[in-house]
């Protein structure tokens, strides 16, 4: 642990130069090197200090305090030879070096070389804590242990450690175990000839997974994190199911400066059980359900993920995936399959500027049971709003080719078409009603040549002319209101109201959607005259967050409707749709939001997303409500309603017990798709977590229900460390607490999305 000083009798620091005599008074130690600039000095601060001038030694006693660079010292007493940068410390020892220390009674430390030798000491780098009877640090990147131990338990007798003769430390990478033995309660219980344990609370030392599920069978799921170097990480992954056969893997993170940061994920499976699915034109047809006919088949996959920013607005991002089928991930991957239904290929180059921007797209199809749109490639230069020459008007236009290619899924069927597109609009922005209303009416351009129309004859040409304008106003009121009253901690309160009115309208399309191929949204732009009314409110106060007063949106609430005419969704002048975005933040520990869209063709509600976060006692209770409802789209042939609850229940006990409870159901067919109760216990190292989840298959075609009693040990200082029997819910939860709508003060967490760095 590193020892604080409350407060010192005599704060001096000592200051020589080889060159010159002592000065009884306190002044800067520095050798004749640190003149040139070749060095720096090294500090000396204690209670009592003596300076021996024919040794160049500096002798420190009661809270000393030695600095060289970025390297610490702290000890009771220390003896440093200015010339050489060698300390000889004692008492209470800790000696600090970036993200590490290490800890012993007694120390030799070379401060130039960054070696020491310390018996009997600790090393200590979050979340890992290293003993041994000695500790010598030969570089500044290794560090050797003699008859050590490895764990993230603080107590004096911890519960558990890995033990080893010989350990080495590689600080901010890794700890080496050779012929390591781990030890519960001082009791051996597990023996390996080799360990790696990373030094990222984002890697893990191992992982198993075990468990049995009627799609399964018998299962165990293992995975191992090693780390090759500071930059480049690997996890294996062994998987055995009884049902399925083995399986397994390699992934691969690396961040390498200059080059980017990415990740590589492969996986091999011997499947005895893999889906097989006939076509069928008919999807409702039994005939096209991939799970009435099984076989055994070698399935893969190979998924790459980079990222290289050549400056900060300057960027290369890759996401290619190969697959052998459509159903990999969702049987294989059902957590990634929540997040990334459906995965795509594509490489995209990216320039951003203050007054223009820029991007090269390649998307192509590398999986043929997917249907994709390939752009091979597409090219966009956009020229953002500026002044035309020296007036009040403001241009910008965008200009794009592409290269399009639709490919039919399990078809040689295709599209093809090479369009290029050019955009210009002016705007003329003014004020009136002395400057309190905005006004900007805009004419716009589009003209776009295709090599071949919808029914592949000659080139077509198609040009769009269109015009409109925005009005917008705000108005805001303070109000000097500061108030505590049922803890909403208001500190002023402040209303924002800022109405928009918008007109859009098409009014010259020489070649209708019908003559072309439908590639993207600009494809589909007809003749349109919509009108839209907005209106958006904000009540603001402010409110201090880690002692920075911050500006926070408590409430939210923003609604627009649409009028369409001449040409809406029913032949003639209507209402299409009006939606609403509410957030409601009254307090950090409660959280609504909600989403709506209705649809005044259809006379009924086309989507609503709603989520409330709730925990009224700190961490004594957190609710977890989330509400989706998806209407039919008549457009979407064989599309469904859904209206999907999901509710997930915490409640602490005491300091070692919670427990809690999850069901997620489809109230349209009024099933539960899943449901879960657990119990969890605090280990004080472990989180114990044990209960009963049902859930019906994710597979599509459905397998039957997966019923499972699960127990799982999760590393507090390794959240993603499980070592599990059984599956627990897989709902991915939102997480309260980490944004202020309002305040632009989203904390920063490292995303494992192009590697785990």
């Amino acid at each position: 642990m590193i020892r604080r000083h409350t407060s010192w009798r005599l704060s001096l620091v000592l200051g020589i130069a080889l060159s010159v005599s002592f000065h009884p008074q306190p002044v800067r130690a520095e050798d004749e090197t640190a003149a040139s600039q070749v060095d720096q000095p090294v500090e000396v601060v204690a209670d009592n200090i003596q300076f021996d001038r024919e040794k160049k030694k500096i002798v420190g006693q009661g809270n000393v305090v030695v600095t060289y660079k970025d390297v610490k010292l702290q000890a009771d007493r220390a003896e440093v030879y200015t010339e050489t940068k060698k300390a000889y410390a004692e008492g209470h020892v800790t000696i600090i070096d970036g993200n590490s220390s290490l800890s012993a009674e007694k120390a030799e430390y070379d401060f130039r070389n960054r070696t020491g030798t310390l018996p009997d000491a600790t090393g200590y780098q979050y979340p890992w804590y290293a003993h041994g009877e000695k500790l010598e640090q030969v570089s500044r990147d290794e560090i050797r242990v003699e008859n050590g131990s490895a764990t993230t338990c603080n107590l004096e007798f911890p519960h558990y450690e890995v033990t080893a003769k010989k350990v080495t430390v590689y600080p901010d990478d890794k700890i080496v175990l050779k012929n390591a033995t781990l030890k519960v309660l001082d009791r051996k219980v597990f023996w390996v000839p080799y360990l790696t344990i990373p030094l990222d609370d984002r890697q893990s030392p191992v992982e198993i997974r075990t468990g049995y599920s009627d799609n399964y069978g018998f299962y165990i799921l293992t995975a191992k994190d090693f780390s090759l170097t500071k930059n480049v990480k690997l996890k294996g992954h062994v998987d055995y199911r009884t049902k399925r056969g083995i399986a397994g893997g390699v992934d691969v993170g690396y961040h390498v400066a200059k080059f980017g940061r990415g990740k590589i994920i492969t996986y091999l499976a011997d499947d005895k059980r893999a889906p097989t699915p006939v076509s069928s034109p008919d999807p409702a047809s039994t005939e096209s359900n991939p799970f009435t006919d099984r076989r055994e088949d070698t399935r893969y996959r190979m998924t790459v993920r980079h990222r290289t920013d050549f400056e900060p607005r300057t960027n290369l991002i890759v996401n290619w995936h190969e697959l052998s089928d459509e159903f990999l991930i969702q049987e294989f991957f059902q957590r990634e399959e929540r997040k990334e239904a459906r995965p795509r290929s594509q490489v995209v180059l990216t320039r951003t500027r203050d007054d223009y921007g820029m991007f090269t797209e390649v998307a192509k199809r590398t999986n043929k049971f997917f249907s994709e749109i390939e752009k091979l490639p597409r090219l966009n230069f956009t020229w953002k709003n500026q002044p035309l020459f020296d007036t009040r008007f403001l241009y910008k236009h965008e200009t794009q080719f592409t290269n399009f290619n639709k490919k039919i899924a399990r078809s040689g069927y295709d599209e093809d078409v090479v369009r290029a597109e050019t955009f210009h609009e002016i705007q003329r922005p003014f004020r009136i009603l002395d400057s309190r209303v905005k006004v900007t009416p805009f004419i716009n351009g589009r003209q776009a040549f295709y090599s071949q129309n919808r029914f592949e004859e000659d080139n077509l040409s198609r040009t769009l002319l269109g015009y409109g304008f925005e009005t917008r106003t705000r108005f805001q009121r303070p109000f000097d209101v500061s108030t505590n009253f049922l803890g909403l901690d208001i500190n002023q309160l402040r209303h924002i109201m800022e109405p928009i009115f918008r007109h859009n309208a098409v009014r010259v399309d020489t070649a209708p959607p019908g003559e072309i191929y439908q590639m993207d949204e600009f494809d589909a732009l007809h003749k349109q005259d919509v009108f839209t009314l907005a209106l958006d409110n904000r009540l603001q106060t402010k409110r201090k967050r880690d002692g920075v007063e911050q500006r926070v949106d408590i409430v939210s609430y923003n609604t627009y409707i649409n009028y369409e005419l001449n040409g809406g969704r029913q032949g003639g002048s209507s209402a299409t749709d009006w939606g609403h975005q509410v957030e409601l933040r009254p307090y950090d520990w409660l959280l609504i939001e909600s989403e709506t869209i209705f649809d005044f063709p259809l006379q009924d509600i086309r989507e609503s997303l709603v989520d409330f976060v709730f925990e009224p006692l700190g961490d004594k209770i957190r609710i977890i409500l989330s509400h989706g409802f998806l209407n039919r789209d008549p457009s979407i042939p064989g599309s469904e309603k859904s209206n999907l609850v999901g509710l997930d229940l915490i409640v602490k006990l005491n300091e070692r017990w919670k427990i809690g409870g999850y069901l997620r159901e489809e109230f349209v067919t009024g099933t539960a798709q899943e449901w879960e109760v657990r119990a969890t216990r605090d280990l004080h190292d472990f989180l114990l977590s044990f209960g009963v989840n049902v859930r019906d298959s994710d597979l599509r075609g459905s397998e039957g229900t997966n019923k499972e009693a699960f127990v799982e040990f999760t590393m507090k200082s390794f959240p993603g460390v499980n070592l599990a029997v059984g599956n627990r819910s897989s709902i991915i939860h939102p997480r309260i607490g980490r944004y202020y709508g309002g305040s632009n003060a989203e904390e920063s967490f490292p995303s494992d999305y192009y590697g785990a760095f």
